[in-house]
């Protein structure tokens, strides 16, 4: 079980720098071992807790760290995300893995209409598309053009609007090709028309980290979120704190 304390949480670059997450990275990474956990996602009570910070350090530590192939997707939609710049960082990361032939950062967003869900590879370092999963080649059948051109994806077409509830046909195509898969998901409390549903999402993937903070470090709220995650018969691999919010209960 990891627990930890994101106590130097400052700037980005800085945190990542931090003996205490590297401690943290090695902890989990052993946790992550016995467990055989290779997809994650990062899971809160609230909004700005810290979740996608939390995902990008993670995906940052394993590749350049660690040098391991990891894989960060994005359930959230773009415009309800808040303010932590998710993309550009892990672009900023991925640019410099690439230059140094270390690990590898791949990022999948994904793009909702009124019948479709689709789920694209979003190209971190312009120009460079190597070595992608067979899932996200652009020869894959139902292959989409997104509005901007900038991605290559595909479609999983559920009329209904359920394209949560296969995700795991998703992450079962992706495995073979990472040692790590993390999933940045919505807050409990947001609405599900912002993105996919962190426990639907959560029920699919190895195991998932509770991301507490101030606002959520509660005996009843924390004992409430176990106990929903247990409904489901969702691992809990460990918990870690953010001590650095202070945004009020429902802001």
């Amino acid at each position: 079980m990891v627990t930890d304390n994101l106590s130097n949480s400052g700037p980005f670059s800085s945190y990542i720098r931090t003996s205490e997450f590297r401690r943290l990275l090695r902890q989990l990474q052993t946790v992550q071992a016995s467990n055989s956990a290779s997809s994650i996602s990062i899971i809160s009570r609230f909004a700005q807790e810290g979740r996608s910070f939390f995902t990008a350090a993670l995906a940052v530590g394993f590749a350049s760290l660690l040098l391991k192939k990891v894989l960060v997707i994005d359930t959230i939609r773009e415009k309800s995300r808040g303010g932590f710049p998710l993309r550009s960082i892990l672009r900023r990361s991925a640019e410099t893995l690439f230059q140094s032939k270390s690990g590898v950062i791949h990022l999948i967003t994904i793009e909702h209409t009124k019948n479709h869900s689709y789920f694209y590879h979003d190209p971190l370092v312009p120009n460079h598309t190597t070595n992608l999963p067979t899932v996200l080649d652009s020869s894959t059948s139902n292959k989409q053009s997104s509005s901007n051109n900038m991605h290559s994806g595909f479609s999983l077409n559920e009329g209904n609007g359920s394209v949560e509830f296969i995700f795991k046909d998703l992450l079962t195509g992706l495995k073979p090709s990472y040692d790590l898969i993390l999933v940045d998901t919505l807050p409990l409390q947001a609405s599900n028309y912002q993105g996919f549903d962190p426990i639907v999402v959560g029920s699919q993937v190895d195991g998932v980290l509770i991301l507490t903070s101030p606002v959520s470090l509660d005996t009843i709220i924390l004992n409430s979120l176990r106990e929903e995650l247990a409904r489901s018969n969702i691992p809990i691999i460990g918990t870690i704190h953010n001590p650095w919010v202070t945004l009020k209960r429902g802001k």
